[in-house]
């Protein structure tokens, strides 16, 4: 019996991984690197700043990497403003699983007051009774902290929880937790890395159609 549903915040819920890309690819086309898609896709799931220490280093700007993150921070916090959106059919699903009566949460690598201004953004926070962000763990996904806490904070057992993520890293922190793991894979991903997921679907209105049909209890 399913009685929670976590969600991975950035690519999933938002099309934040395709703005993000965009505005570091930038900044390295500025320096003559070709900062490409599967590049970028490799590193999906991973914290920022883990993530943007490898750019740096395989990347390089000529500037200290504080610079550079501040540079990042600065051009991707424009290009959010813009572009972000939510992904769709993302509306549709929590109604449909609020509806069931499944509690829902949000377990994710992202800063809490990030996670918080897009909630507020897009008009969404009051679906999520739990919210766990990497300032609650010590270690980011893929180890499995950060939905163990998120099944903590619920006082739900793993068995009957399970996790949308559209990462490898994430698929592999879910699986370690011990709750079943559903992959919707980001655009232009190797299908091949998410061989672990307990299940893969090409995008959230298809898990809907799901648990709409299904009448998941």
């Amino acid at each position: 019996m399913i009685k929670l549903a976590i969600f991975d915040h950035d690519g999933l819920m938002v099309n934040s991984e395709l703005v993000v890309y965009r505005a570091l690819s930038d900044i390295f086309k500025q320096h003559n690197h070709d900062f490409t898609w599967e590049y970028f896709t490799e590193h999906i799931g991973m914290s920022v700043h883990e993530s943007l220490r490898l750019f740096y280093k395989d990347f390089p700007l000529g500037i200290s990497f504080d610079e550079f993150y501040s540079l990042r921070n600065s051009v991707v916090s424009n290009y959010l403003e813009k572009d972000l959106q939510l992904m769709p059919g993302l509306i549709s699903l929590l109604k449909t699983i609020k509806r069931l009566g499944i509690k829902i949460a949000i377990s994710t690598s992202g800063k809490r007051d990030y996670i918080k201004k897009n909630l507020a953004k897009f008009g969404i926070g009051d679906y999520f009774g739990t919210i766990v962000c990497i300032e609650d763990v010590i270690r980011g996904k893929p180890y499995p902290d950060l939905v163990l806490k998120c099944l903590e904070k619920t006082q739900i057992q793993a068995e009957h929880a399970i996790m949308f993520e559209d990462a490898p890293h994430g698929i592999e922190a879910a699986n370690k937790a011990g709750v079943f793991s559903i992959a919707i894979p980001t655009k232009g991903m190797n299908l091949n890395k998410f061989k672990h997921a307990k299940l893969i679907v090409p995008d959230l209105k298809t898990i809907n159609a799901l648990f709409t049909s299904l009448k998941i209890p």
